[in-house]
C-alpha cells in the first residue's frame, strides 16, 4: 500500500516502475470484482470474500496471485496499468459505498448531505 501512496503522490523512486506495481487488494478491490461476478469472489453481510477468505486473510500466494492476474487483464483491457486500474476502480467503490449509506439514511429519516 506504501508505494501506491508513493505513487498518488508521484513520488515512486526511479528504480521501481509503474508498470511492475501490483493491486493493492482490500474489501473495496473485492466488491469490485464482485460486481464484475468474478469467480472466487462471494459477499455476506456486505462483507466481500475470495475463495472464503476476506481481503485481510488471503495467506495463500496463488490465490493471491490469482486476483493480480485479474486485474492486469481488466487494466490491459482498458489500457491502463495495474495501480491505474485498481485506483479508479477505488475510487468508484468508494462512491458507491457513500450513495449506499446515504440511501440507507434516508429511508431510516436521517438526513445525510453526500
Amino acid at each position: 500500500m506504501a508505494l501506491k501512496y508513493l505513487w498518488l503522490l508521484g513520488d515512486l523512486p526511479n528504480d521501481i516502475k509503474e508498470e511492475r506495481l501490483h493491486a493493492p487488494i482490500d474489501s473495496y478491490i473485492l466488491q469490485k470484482l464482485w460486481n464484475l461476478n468474478e469467480e472466487g469472489v462471494t459477499c455476506s453481510a456486505d462483507t466481500f470474500y475470495y475463495k472464503g477468505n476476506s481481503w485481510s486473510k488471503i495467506s495463500v500466494y496463488d490465490d493471491y496471485f490469482d486476483l493480480q492476474k485479474v486485474i492486469r487483464v481488466m487494466a490491459k483491457q482498458g489500457g491502463k496499468t495495474v495501480i491505474e486500474q485498481e485506483n479508479e476502480a477505488w475510487i468508484e467503490m468508494a462512491i458507491e459505498r457513500k450513495r449506499n449509506l446515504a440511501h440507507k439514511r434516508e429511508t431510516k429519516g436521517v438526513k445525510y448531505e453526500t
